[in-house]
Formats: C-alpha cells, sequence, structure tokens
C-alpha cells in the first residue's frame, strides 16, 4: 500500500455511537427522556431531577446520579472550582463498564461555571470580557473533541440544553423568530455541530385540553435539528 493510499478508511470502518443534543424550553421532558437510555449515568449540574421520579422504578433504579458540585467527602464546592472537579469524575465515569450512556444536564449550567472558571471567581459583580470569551470557546470546545466526538467512545452521549428566543432581522423590514442555544460567544450557533444528533422538546396544547410532549426531529425556520436514526419525524 502506498502512503497516498494509507490515508483512506473504509465507510463501513466508522462507527460513531449516537451523540444527541436535546434542547428545548424547561418544563418539555428533556431530561426525563433522556435518563431512558440504557444504563445511564447524569451529571447533574442542574440539582433538579423532580421530573425523573415519575419514571418508573424499573427505569429509575439503573439511573447513576453524579453530583459535580461537591467533592469526595461531599462538600460544597465553590463554583470556579467545579469545572475541573467534573472533569476528573467525567474520566471516571467514561472508564465504567456499567455505565451506557452519560448525560449532561444542563449545558446551561456547564456553561455558566465554566464562566466561573474562566474568570476565577464566581462572584456576581465579576463579567466576561471579549478576550475571555475565546478562552471560554476553546474549553467548550475540548468538551466537543473529547468527549461528543471522543474517536474511542463507546457510550451514548446526551447533553441536555436550555432554548433561547431571538428575533432575526430579514433586511426587508420584517423579522423571524429563531431558537438558538442559551450559551455566550459563538457557541450558541456551532456547538450542535459535535452531534450525530439534535432533537428538539417541546409541549402541544390540543384544543380538546391535555398536553402532549413531543420531539422534533427534523429541523424548521425557527430552529436546528438532525437525526442520524431511523425514526419519526
Amino acid at each position: 500500500m502506498t502512503e497516498q493510499q494509507s490515508i483512506y478508511t473504509s465507510f463501513e470502518d466508522v462507527k460513531t455511537p449516537v451523540s444527541l443534543l436535546l434542547k428545548g424550553e424547561p418544563g418539555t421532558g428533556k431530561t426525563f427522556k433522556a435518563c431512558q437510555f440504557p444504563n445511564p449515568a447524569i451529571f447533574n449540574f442542574d440539582e433538579n431531577l423532580a421530573g425523573v421520579r415519575k419514571l418508573p422504578e424499573e427505569v429509575r433504579k439503573n439511573i447513576k446520579v453524579v453530583n459535580p458540585r461537591t467533592d469526595s467527602n461531599g462538600k460544597e464546592l465553590n463554583g470556579e472550582k467545579v469545572w475541573d472537579h467534573f472533569v476528573k469524575q467525567l474520566k471516571y465515569v467514561v472508564a465504567d463498564d456499567s455505565v451506557d450512556t452519560i448525560i449532561l444536564d444542563s449545558l446551561t449550567t456547564i456553561a455558566e461555571l465554566l464562566q466561573d472558571k474562566v474568570l476565577g471567581t464566581s462572584q456576581p459583580s465579576s463579567a466576561m470580557k471579549i478576550q475571555d470569551w475565546g478562552t471560554f470557546s476553546r474549553y467548550m470546545k475540548w468538551l466537543g473533541e473529547n468527549l461528543v466526538c471522543a474517536p474511542d467512545r463507546d457510550k451514548t452521549v446526551i447533553v441536555v440544553a436550555h432554548e433561547r428566543k431571538f428575533e432575526e432581522d430579514q433586511g426587508d423590514g420584517t423579522t423571524r423568530i429563531r431558537y438558538s442555544l442559551n450559551l455566550g460567544g459563538s457557541m450558541k450557533d456551532t456547538f450542535d455541530l459535535f452531534f450525530t444528533d439534535c432533537w428538539r422538546c417541546y409541549v402541544q396544547v390540543p384544543v380538546s385540553g391535555g398536553i402532549k410532549f413531543m420531539v422534533r426531529t427534523l429541523p424548521s425556520q425557527t430552529f436546528n435539528a438532525k437525526c442520524s436514526l431511523d425514526l419519526p419525524k
């Protein structure tokens, strides 16, 4: 085989486990759905698993919960120290053969704690500067490349994310409503590129009453979505 030929890999040899960005507004069932994937370990950044308690016992008993906000002795960590502690915990969970699904809940809170790390403080009086957002983006890129897109990953990765709504100027005097990730900097528009799947959770309120919890796997004019699995739209 020549050197030129050796750069090629057969498409069949490229195997990528599912990586899912599960996004939507609060209360749309994102964490509830994520925890139904096989043998999950959930990084409970939001410290709110109320919805998960509604899952059947046979599902709940398989869920492992990781608290990145406390050290090994159960002591609460300052915000600026949580990211480094999370990275250590993540290495352990990735190596745990009993875990098939890693859930980060939520991306919004992770981003807030990462800002504390970048600033070196969790004091509310401190604010991110332009150069800080560059550092923030590099950390988020590290998370995407070393967890979501890791070439040796053998687990499903699910990141739960919140959205924010904004109006997009169309240049003709009209605006269009768009939803993007609730992230600072350029990552709000590019972080979903790391994932094989990007699904949007939302609720419908039929005229007949009641609430339907829905998952959209195809994009629309107002939000991005993609699906690598054979699922209904």
